[in-house]
């Protein structure tokens, strides 16, 4: 049963990786085709609203949910 349990976890946590890994390497080519499509200071800007969107979400998140 522990041979079972444990190749179950491996393969269950390899595969979520090789998920994980996949839309990695897509969000890698958006994120490409977006900064030579935007300028310096707009990409700059773009990334601090998301950055402080994604502050305000988690903390909602963690306080209220």
């Amino acid at each position: 049963m522990k041979l079972a349990v444990g190749t179950s976890l491996f393969i269950i946590a390899a595969k979520s990786l090789l998920g994980f890994t996949g839309l990695s390497v897509v969000g890698i080519f958006i994120g490409i085709f977006l900064s030579k499509k935007t300028e310096g200071n707009k990409l700059k800007s773009a990334f601090g609203w998301f950055v402080l969107l994604m502050g305000i979400y988690i903390l909602i998140k963690e306080l209220f949910l």
